[in-house]
């Protein structure tokens, strides 16, 4: 086995928040924070360079942090479905089950019947 295969998951960074994307969006950040997010952009995955793209060309008139949070959630309703609950079927459900039952007890009392008339 390749020993790479095994460090898969150890060159994973840390996520820009959102908040700190809306925040930069909207100039509340000081200089600073401005090209330290600029140049995490920059290094980072292309996910989130086009996540950055894309809240651009949504305007400022779009509240970006509740639509984030409605995706996230979807996203984790899909990822994580909730296991619908089975049915308990009761016999009372099933008529079907009673006329079998009182079937094989009559055919029980009549082959008791006729064992016990012959014997």
């Amino acid at each position: 086995m390749h020993p790479n295969l095994l460090d898969i998951l150890s060159k994973q960074e840390v996520p820009i928040d959102n908040k700190l994307l809306a925040d930069y969006l909207s100039g509340n950040l000081n200089d600073a924070e401005r090209h330290t997010l600029e140049k995490k952009l920059m290094e980072g995955e292309a996910l989130e360079q086009d996540a950055m793209d894309g809240w651009q060309e949504a305007g400022p008139n779009v509240d970006i942090l509740r639509h984030a949070e409605e995706i996230n959630q979807k996203l984790h309703k899909q990822l994580h479905p909730t296991p619908a609950r089975k049915r308990k079927k009761i016999i009372t459900d099933l008529p079907v089950m009673w006329l079998v039952f009182g079937l094989l007890f009559a055919l029980v009392v009549i082959a008791w019947f006729i064992i016990s008339r012959l014997s």
